[in-house]
């Protein structure tokens, strides 16, 4: 995939913003809230590449999810040390929602407008560990 350096750069990303939202609602009860997940990587690898070609919003999730590597390190050894153990991510990946805030009285949005929030989830924590 060509891709040119920007916020939105990748194929995944760009999908976000195409076709209708589907938005959870602001008083969704909790029970009822994994229905608004979407698929965002299917793989952290998937992530990882699109964060090295450019695109900024994977990029950003990458930075807040996995403080401890760059994408570069990541793709390089793809995989996490903690003391002496590997720790891998394989199959898991990204998901996202789309969540409705109502906007208090005199916010920058415009008083009484909801805000939409996307929001980005890691799907599992360390999936495979590996002594050395």
């Amino acid at each position: 995939m060509a891709a040119t350096p920007g916020l939105l750069s990748c194929t995944t990303c760009q999908s976000l913003y195409q076709g209708p939202i589907c938005t959870q609602p602001r008083n969704c009860p909790s029970a009822e809230q994994l229905r608004y997940w979407r698929p965002h990587h299917r793989e952290i690898t998937s992530l990882c590449r699109s964060a090295l070609i450019g695109c900024r919003l994977c990029a950003d999730v990458w930075a807040y999810f996995f403080l401890e590597k760059s994408p570069e390190e990541y793709a390089e050894r793809p995989y996490f040390m903690v003391g002496s153990t590997r720790h891998f991510y394989d199959g898991s990946g990204t998901s996202y929602r789309w969540k409705r805030y109502e906007s208090r009285d005199g916010d920058e949005a415009g008083g009484d407008e909801d805000l939409m929030v996307l929001c980005i989830g890691i799907n599992s924590r360390l999936i495979e560990e590996v002594d050395l």
